[in-house]
């Protein structure tokens, strides 16, 4: 089970990764609210009003494909920019990846056409 871990986690303890999950949550929240500011408050698609419930429904893909793609960064870091993952890089990390799964749901939406 060790190996088996090992190979999951690679050198990074699972106390270690917690943290880089909270820090890429914050910067993912922070992404996810500077998008909606940005909505068409207008629109028949979305609520006039805020709502934390609509966030979260019309972004569940994002989120969920953000969470893998944010431990792919963390578990391969080091191999694809050569320096360990930091805190700030995690929330950096967490900024960017609902962006990165938005070019992933564009892909797919283009393939279906």
């Amino acid at each position: 089970m060790d190996k088996f871990q090992s190979l999951i986690l690679g050198n990074t303890d699972l106390p270690t990764y917690a943290a880089y999950f909270v820090f890429a949550l914050i910067g993912a929240i922070i992404s996810l609210y500077i998008k909606s500011q940005k909505r068409d408050k207008l629109s028949e698609n979305t609520p006039y009003n805020f709502s934390l419930r609509f966030l979260f429904q019309d972004n569940l893909l994002r989120i969920v494909v953000g969470i893998l793609l944010a431990f792919l960064a963390f578990r391969f870091g080091t191999e694809f920019v050569g320096s360990e993952v930091t805190v700030l890089s995690a929330v950096f990390i967490g900024g960017t990846t609902d962006r990165l799964a938005g070019l992933f749901q564009n892909i797919q939406d283009n393939a279906r056409k």
